[in-house]
């Protein structure tokens, strides 16, 4: 799964709470700061596992610095250890 989270998500902690809340799930994966100040979040597991992720970030206090998000299923089985944050 790859998602796009635009809005004020740059310098709240935004990276450091996606890798707090992926720690109960069986997902791993990385999570960066783009550019255009936008985050990207590239997560690896079961589908259900995935979509419980991020449902966990929306309902997160991360919410309320969310304004859109764009999330994609695939398969980009890249093979991460855990879930960290990159720069």
């Amino acid at each position: 799964m790859t998602v796009v989270f635009r809005g004020r998500v740059q310098g709240v902690g935004f990276r450091y709470t996606v890798c707090v809340l992926a720690q109960p799930f069986p997902v791993t994966g990385i999570v960066r700061n783009e550019e255009d100040g936008s985050v990207y979040v590239e997560a690896e597991g079961v589908r259900k596992d995935l979509e419980e992720f991020l449902c966990a970030i929306l309902h997160s206090r991360l919410a309320r610095y969310i304004l859109h998000h764009k999330a994609e299923m695939g398969n980009p089985r890249k093979g991460y250890r855990g879930f960290s944050v990159r720069r």
